[in-house]
């Protein structure tokens, strides 16, 4: 870089983080650094840099904020439920099993009968902790249709 040529990093007007509460997830420390670091740096240099963070499943949205310096009087916007042109429904159900496989299963068993309950009435949306657990909870639901021959349902 030459002497008189700012780093691209100070170039930076706008961060926008979606999926913010990976925070908590195993790249959370990558992310929080790169948000400690821009945070750093606009307490250094004074210029303003705007901090958006997304997500759909935050729960400690106030929480995040302060980490994100963010006035919540000001900045802090949260676009609850009612905002939703189409009211969601949320199903919770406790799983009791203890060891992982029948935890598995059980769960897998119940998120298909939701999924009967609602083919060719509703849309459904299954939230799982990882992009395997996807995969593999997608593989259990498919072959627990191939099974009851539900498939096309």
């Amino acid at each position: 870089k030459a002497g008189d040529q700012r780093a691209y990093t100070q170039l930076v007007r706008l961060v926008i983080i979606d999926e913010i509460h990976l925070l908590h997830d195993k790249r959370g420390p990558v992310l929080e650094a790169i948000v400690a670091r821009t945070i750093r740096q606009i307490e250094t240099t004074q210029e303003h840099v705007r901090l958006v963070g997304l997500s759909a499943t935050l729960p400690n949205y106030e929480d995040c904020a302060i980490f994100l310096r963010v006035n919540p009087q000001k900045g802090l916007f949260y676009f609850g439920p009612q905002y939703r042109p189409v009211q969601l429904e949320q199903t919770y159900i406790g799983v009791t099993d203890k060891k992982a496989i029948k935890r598995f299963n059980t769960m897998n068993e119940v998120c298909y009968e939701k999924l009967m309950e609602n083919a060719g009435k509703n849309q459904v949306l299954i939230f799982v902790h990882s992009r395997k657990e996807t995969a593999k909870t997608a593989c259990a639901l498919r072959d627990l249709a191939m099974q009851n021959d539900t498939l096309a349902k």
